[in-house]
């Protein structure tokens, strides 16, 4: 792995603490791969596919395939038509075809010696679906004085919500059936906030906030 200034760079902007924490970072890691495992809206892959004639340690290779279950696969990028048909063809199945063409061709050469790639499918159906019969005119303010009417899907259930006055907006999660993952909505209070709030987003912890959300009914 990457040691030094690069590791410490690499550590400080995923906010991952000092490089010695390594260990800890791969035991999450680990940890999350098995929680999305059994959560039926989200595939997560990782695939490491190696120059042919160059070994990966075996360390190393334990390393990926315990705590980030990506398996090192050989081949040869000088053939690189056939090395971008064999990553693209792995993509498109770990996404159930929805990503084709990840990589092309031009990006692979005889020089290349490693490519790293990293899956993600994401397929939920909301808890509460919206019904298409209730959708009606809403208006969408385009200033603080003009707005147009345009079709809004409506829906009235008991959410997760808080209006956070101090910070400008409310913010509301949609759940999906059968995960515990949620969206996350934050509207600005202010009519012509929006900038505002995009902003303050990299201030914002949103594990946080949720944690002062509560169930109430939300039109």
């Amino acid at each position: 792995g990457a040691g030094g200034l690069t590791a410490e760079q690499m550590y400080s902007v995923l906010e991952f603490g000092a490089p010695d924490k390594k260990q800890t970072v791969a035991d999450n890691y680990r940890r999350l791969m098995e929680r999305l495992s059994t959560d039926s809206t989200v595939n997560v892959a990782n695939k490491i596919y190696v120059m042919q004639n160059y070994a990966v340690k075996g360390a190393f290779n334990a390393i990926a395939t315990g705590s980030f279950r990506s398996e090192a696969e050989s081949v040869n990028f000088a053939e690189s038509a056939a090395a971008a048909k064999k990553i693209n063809g792995w993509v498109e199945e770990k996404t159930n075809n929805k990503i084709k063409d990840l990589i092309s061709p031009d990006a692979l050469d005889e020089l290349s010696r490693m490519v790293l790639v990293n899956a993600v499918h994401f397929k939920g159906t909301w808890t509460y679906q919206f019904d298409p019969s209730l959708t009606r005119p809403f208006p969408f303010w385009l200033s603080e004085t003009e707005s147009r009417d345009v079709p809004m899907m409506n829906i009235k259930k008991h959410f997760a919500f808080n209006n956070f006055e101090e910070l400008g907006f409310s913010a509301l999660e949609l759940t999906y059936g059968g995960s515990d993952m949620t969206m996350m909505l934050l509207l600005p209070n202010e009519r012509m906030g929006l900038a505002a709030l995009e902003e303050k987003l990299p201030t914002l912890n949103l594990a946080e906030l949720a944690g002062k959300m509560h169930k109430q009914e939300v039109e």
